[in-house]
């Protein structure tokens, strides 16, 4: 009798197993079902306007590749505000769009006391705003330099270095929305 009994109990205990595996497969499959948005949408204005801004900073650029003299600035200086206000212009676009925080993502990223890994803010944090507002400070430094001494080749490659890092960065982000 006793053996049976112990049977009974590891059948009892196989198939309620089964029962809970069955159950966590039934809700994977339903979860995968599910179209879950990382990203916010695509917003053609958005790459527009960068690349109608990195067009005007890198003629800008070949502008002022050679050396150029403090004497100089004025003919520079509206090209300089122009393109600084439209980098951050574009940066206020795109910080105003609206960003997914998909409910299962808080879940999974959050621990037992309910705080985020990652910090609240920083769970599906869009690259965009960040890079343009790096953009807008230096490029804002660059025209200060160019205005109190003028721009030498060096500098200019510098910050010509930096820009078409952070320019490749927000196209290549924005263009990856369009799908």
């Amino acid at each position: 009798m006793r053996g049976r009994t112990i049977v009974l109990m590891r059948a009892d205990i196989a198939r309620a197993v089964l029962q809970r595996l069955a159950s966590a497969l039934v809700c994977l499959l339903v979860l995968a079902a599910c179209s879950v948005q990382l990203a916010p949408d695509y917003d053609k204005s958005i790459v527009e306007g960068l690349t109608s801004a990195n067009q005007e900073a890198m003629t800008l650029f070949a502008t002022v590749s050679p050396n150029v003299p403090k004497s100089t600035f004025p003919d520079r200086e509206k090209s300089y505000n122009s393109i600084i206000g439209k980098f951050a212009a574009l940066k206020i676009e795109a910080d105003s769009r609206p960003v997914p925080q998909p409910l299962l993502l808080q879940w999974f990223g959050s621990t037992r006391a309910g705080e985020t890994l990652l910090g609240k803010d920083q769970i599906l944090k869009v690259p965009t705003p960040d890079v343009l507002d790096g953009i807008t400070m230096a490029l804002t430094r660059m025209r200060d330099e160019d205005k109190a001494s003028g721009l030498m080749k060096e500098r200019v490659e510098f910050y010509q270095n930096g820009y078409e890092i952070r320019i490749q960065q927000a196209l290549v982000y924005e263009k990856a929305l369009q799908r």
